[in-house]
């Protein structure tokens, strides 16, 4: 995703400067999430090696990943959009979920034949 609007900015060098405003915004935080991953897998491979053990997460609220959600894509180009989460709470960092479902997200925008992309979060009977 970083490569894909860095190429499109560097493509496009009359692109208006909203656009490209968003774009660099969409790069900064797809940079800032990437580098949280990295950080999380360096963290994982030191406790695996010493032996330690997982860090406890606290609930994190379906809600509030769905509105940064909508935040981030508000403008999905000619595909309509459209989140919804429950009001669960679940334990998973927020960043971890986030990057996910932006892959899936993002791959539904870019690949899916129709006009319109649907995204329901929901907790299932599986508990946290």
């Amino acid at each position: 995703m970083i490569l894909g609007y860095a190429e499109t900015l560097r493509d496009n060098p009359d692109m208006d400067e909203q656009t490209r405003t968003r774009f660099l915004d969409h790069i900064y935080t797809s940079s800032i999430r990437l580098n949280n991953l990295i950080n999380d897998i360096i963290e994982l491979h030191k406790l695996e090696s010493v032996g330690g053990g997982f860090r406890v997460v606290e609930a994190t609220a379906l809600g509030d990943v769905v509105a940064s959600l909508r935040a981030y894509y508000l403008d999905t180009g000619s595909k309509s959009l459209q989140l919804e989460a429950d009001d669960a709470g679940v334990h998973i960092l927020p960043e971890h979920l986030q990057s996910v479902l932006t892959n899936l997200i993002d791959n539904a925008l870019k690949y899916s034949e129709g006009e319109f992309v649907s995204a329901r979060l929901l907790r299932g009977d599986g508990g946290a």
